[in-house]
């Protein structure tokens, strides 16, 4: 998976959110008539009479979002990291040097 890249398992968390019931492993088989038939079935209250095909378009902004805040907090993360080892080198110097 690259970054940036929405994950089968993005789409089923973000299905979650707009249905009942979230989309089962192996959705992404699905023709679209299928897709949309059991979005609408399963939609929750707050969705509930949208078509399938724009209960899609909500899970799939959702799915990239999250895929992006999640990508965005990694690489901050292995920023931060990177230099931890140099860092933890270093105090060990100091520590070393004062005795």
């Amino acid at each position: 998976m690259s970054e940036g890249e929405i994950t089968l398992q993005d789409y089923i968390w973000a299905s979650g959110t707009y249905l009942v019931t979230h989309l089962p492993e192996g959705f992404d088989k699905w023709e679209k008539k299928k897709k949309y038939s059991f979005l609408e079935e399963f939609a929750h209250e707050s969705v509930e009479g949208l078509e399938g095909k724009d209960i899609w378009e909500m899970i799939e902004d959702l799915a990239w979002s999250v895929r992006m805040y999640i990508d965005y907090n990694v690489s901050v993360c292995m920023k931060s990291t990177a230099d931890e080892p140099k860092r933890f080198a270093k105090w060990i110097e100091e520590i070393l040097e004062v005795d």
